[in-house]
């Protein structure tokens, strides 16, 4: 048994991805005689199954079928662009409807089709930018409460409700902390 990226274990003949429950010595004799007890690999040793899964990484037969995983700047573009409308509270599917057509049409007029068929790959999808902000809120919370448990002095945690002109009401939170011998304060409107 290996172990994949989240830790699961994975069976080197069939490349299933096992519960950790599943670990239990019954278990693994019970999976192994289920679906490769047909005597085949009744004798072969671990250094003989690592040679079947290099041989197996190495078919590559994800791009075979067409699936590319996507290149790092693609993803990074799509990150800014999440950011850059997060920052303007613009609804998310303004990456369809207004940013993509601009991009393409600005790189084709200057650059050529060459670099509007690049641009037209970066995910912009309602979807997408909603995922990717989300996981910034995270990251950014994440790292607020590791401030605050870090902090060697006590936290600060104000609330306040608040009304903008159109009679909008908004809680803001302040939040003050000690970090790096300097008072932290980080304010969240909710």
């Amino acid at each position: 048994m290996e172990r994949d990226g989240s830790q699961r274990p994975i069976c080197m003949i069939c490349n299933a991805k096992l519960s950790n429950s599943s670990l239990s010595l019954a278990k693994l004799k019970e999976h192994f005689l289920k679906l490769h007890g047909d005597g085949e690999n009744k004798n072969t040793t671990l250094a003989e199954f690592k040679v079947k899964r290099a041989r197996f990484d190495e078919r590559a037969t994800l791009p075979a079928f067409g699936f590319v995983p996507v290149n790092k700047p693609i993803l990074t573009a799509s990150s800014e662009v999440a950011y850059l409308i997060a920052k303007q509270g613009k609804p998310h599917t303004i990456g369809e409807t207004l940013i993509r057509p601009a991009a393409l049409k600005m790189a084709n007029l200057i650059l050529g089709t060459a670099a509007e068929g690049k641009l037209s790959q970066i995910p912009l999808s309602n979807d997408t930018i909603s995922d990717k902000i989300e996981c910034m809120s995270k990251d950014i919370l994440a790292q607020v409460v590791a401030d605050v448990i870090s902090s060697p002095a006590k936290s600060s945690l104000q609330l306040d409700e608040t009304t903008e002109g159109c009679n909008l009401r908004q809680l803001s939170v302040v939040l003050r902390c000690v970090k790096d011998n300097m008072i932290k304060r980080s304010v969240f409107i909710l």
